[in-house]
């Protein structure tokens, strides 16, 4: 019975990314600041994110701003240019720690299994096995739509393994999720325990 338990966790360390957008420290959504760009990411330098209490850190690019982490979240960034818009787009990390070892492809296997049958919509687009910040990793890229949810989403996840610790980096995004792919990636590709 507590190995069922902890498979739910696995979903729901998956599905909570996608809900919500980004506030602002009080709680708010942000607003975009004045002479941005509208047509690429922004190339202003990236700035060392460091997570001390949960051992990791990652680049924060130009422009994207910290926000307060959505439900289940440590940590959640989005691009201050893609705020004023119905979703704002964010990368987030969630973390999970798991009863027994698992690779990262077993982990999403399992957390896919259990998460899809709750979407509507579902177009799995790519899944591969990958190294991040010298871990193994999994990702996933689909779009969906989430229950009570007005329009499809996209994300990409990619789960790095640390011993029992997953490491959940999620993408998050709507309309202009190609827009801030590239910083979105960046930003993955960072990633790394302290």
């Amino acid at each position: 019975m507590r190995r069922s338990h902890a498979w739910m966790i696995v979903a729901l360390a998956l599905a909570l990314p996608a809900c919500g957008g980004a506030t602002d420290g009080r709680g708010e959504r942000p607003t975009a600041t004045t002479g941005a760009s509208s047509s690429s990411p922004t190339a202003a330098a990236a700035e060392r994110y460091e997570n001390a209490e949960y051992g990791f850190a990652f680049d924060q690019p130009g422009g994207w701003e910290l926000a307060d982490p959505a439900a289940g979240a440590v940590a959640q960034l989005y691009p201050v240019e893609g705020a004023l818009d119905a979703f704002a787009e964010n990368v987030n990390v969630t973390i999970e720690e798991l009863p027994m070892d698992l690779t990262p492809t077993e982990y999403m296997d399992i957390a896919w299994a259990q998460l899809e049958p709750q979407l509507e919509d579902v177009e799995r687009i790519a899944a591969e096995e990958l190294t991040v910040g010298g871990l193994p990793a999994a990702s996933i890229e689909y779009l969906a739509r989430f229950p009570q949810a007005e329009e499809q989403m996209h994300l990409l996840q990619v789960a790095v393994v640390d011993g029992r610790t997953v490491f959940v980096i999620t993408y998050t995004g709507a309309d202009e999720f190609d827009r801030f792919r590239p910083d979105a990636e960046a930003i993955i590709g960072s990633f790394e325990r302290t």
